[in-house]
């Protein structure tokens, strides 16, 4: 006849296996956390070629503005609409690499135009998603390790979200080859809508392209729409 195994023995398993367990749990979330505090590599050209001199606010502590008409590194395309720019902010004699995600103004989709509610299930659909996949993917292209500026800038004291008080700009790129008059910076809605990988968009909130530019990213778009590139013809029901 098998012994009985003694309670002691088995309370002290046990207790191994919860110390285990939690164990296990603490470096996931360890993991986890320092992921969505960093989930790219900081390449900005200024801070790798000279790292020593700049501090790196990479849990947010810092409170700044992305400058206008300043130079802005793109490390990171956040979604099909929005990327992550650094720049260099001084503070009490320091030097400090700040970060901020930037809503690309004056896009939209073909199907941006429906109600609220239908544009959102439009996105989940098979062809919604081959436009946001389409262009994520033309972001990190054209994008993705860039330098931008902020032109035509408004802000609003009086408004905040996330850190940011803009109210309206354009983005411009540099060193890309679309452009009519000037490629040695190109208008990132404009390059976008005339690729075929968006439509214009409509005014938004918080954010908005300038009023008196809306008219020609239309322009844009209804001659996209008959030649047909980008995502145009990759995309089918466009």
């Amino acid at each position: 006849m098998r012994k009985p195994v003694p309670v002691g023995i088995i309370l002290t398993v046990v207790a191994v296996l919860v110390v285990l367990a939690l164990v296990m749990l603490a470096q996931i979330g360890a993991s986890g956390s320092m992921a969505e505090k960093q989930t790219f590599q900081v390449s900005n050209p200024d801070y790798i070629l000279n790292p020593s001199t700049h501090l790196v606010d990479y849990d947010n502590k810092v409170s700044s503005i992305a400058p206008a008409k300043r130079g802005l590194w793109v490390e990171n395309i956040v979604n099909d609409e929005r990327i992550t720019v650094s720049y260099t902010v001084e503070k009490a004699g320091a030097k400090i690499l700040d970060f901020q995600d930037i809503e690309i103004t004056g896009i939209g989709y073909p199907a941006g135009k429906l109600a609220p509610d239908s544009y959102w299930n439009w996105r989940k659909t098979t062809q919604g998603k081959c436009w946001i996949d389409g262009r994520t993917a033309y972001l990190r292209q054209n994008l993705l390790h860039k330098t931008v500026y902020l032109v035509d800038v408004e802000t609003d004291p009086d408004f905040t979200n996330g850190g940011s008080k803009f109210r309206q700009y354009r983005i411009l790129v540099e060193n890309h080859t679309y452009g009519p008059t000037d490629n040695t910076v190109s208008d990132v809605a404009e390059m976008i809508i005339a690729g075929g990988y968006g439509s214009a968009g409509i005014l938004g909130y918080p954010v908005a392209y300038p009023f008196d530019g809306i008219k020609n990213l239309q322009d844009i778009e209804e001659v996209a729409s008959l030649q047909r590139p980008g995502l145009w013809s990759t995309c089918k029901g466009a």
